[in-house]
């Protein structure tokens, strides 16, 4: 459960940003800075421009005197400042990286979900994901949210807290959110509820009812709260 956040805390809820240079973490205080901040953070010497990475030979060294959005593309690299090299604009889009726990990885398109950022870092199912906030509460991520980049690229990870849910109307401790329908049963069994391993899973919906049935290897995302009702076969009520 996520506390209440305090008025001072919204004051500094803004998403920690950084610029990928070189292969090189380096931390950002805005999304927004200009050309030289950045060329000094990143220790890349004067004489050598810093280009925003398109992946095409047309990248565009950039002016010091600029202000460069990083939502707009963070990865960079540098090299001689040639006149040469200088081009219009770059027909590819630019790359994007994200950060968790100064780990990076880049990223085949900006619009990510909670799903696909757990998957490229190959994040163990008892492992929570949160966007990295200039505070001390983070926001905790859902396999189904939406994670663009534009809102922020570092994210951080947490073990989950155990947490109950109801099977059976019976309370089953759980430490990970991510199982399968055999590990609810599993281990509702293993908590002494009375149920049958090979019975028919169904999730609770809110006001009564059930879902469709859960097959044993189809994965479940469960929230504190949830219920879930075991039927055997023959159980025609």
């Amino acid at each position: 459960m996520i506390s209440a956040i305090t008025s001072s805390e919204n004051l500094d809820r803004r998403p920690k940003w950084f610029a990928l240079v070189n292969e090189q973490i380096v931390s950002m205080p805005e999304p927004e800075v200009s050309v030289h901040l950045l060329k000094n953070l990143a220790q890349i010497p004067p004489a050598l421009a810093l280009i925003r990475d398109y992946n095409s030979h047309q990248d565009v060294p950039l002016p010091n005197d600029v202000i460069i959005d990083l939502r707009m593309g963070n990865v960079f690299y540098s090299r001689d400042d040639c006149p040469g090299n200088v081009q219009a604009n770059s027909p590819q889009l630019p790359k994007f990286a994200v950060a968790i726990n100064n780990r990076w990885a880049l990223l085949a398109r900006p619009d990510q979900t909670g799903a696909s950022i757990r998957e490229l870092f190959d994040l163990e199912n008892d492992i929570e994901l949160y966007r990295d906030y200039e505070s001390p509460v983070d926001i905790l991520i859902d396999d189904e949210t939406a994670c663009p980049v534009k809102d922020g690229p570092i994210f951080c990870t947490r073990k989950c807290a155990t947490f109950t849910v109801k099977v059976n109307n019976k309370p089953v401790k759980f430490g990970s959110r991510r199982v399968t329908g055999r590990e609810i049963k599993e281990t509702a069994i293993a908590q002494s509820v009375a149920l049958c391993a090979d019975c028919v899973l169904y999730r609770v919906k809110l006001g009564g009812g059930f879902g469709p049935a859960i097959r044993d290897d189809e994965k479940v995302l469960l929230r504190e709260g949830d219920e879930f009702r075991c039927i055997t076969p023959d159980d025609q009520s």
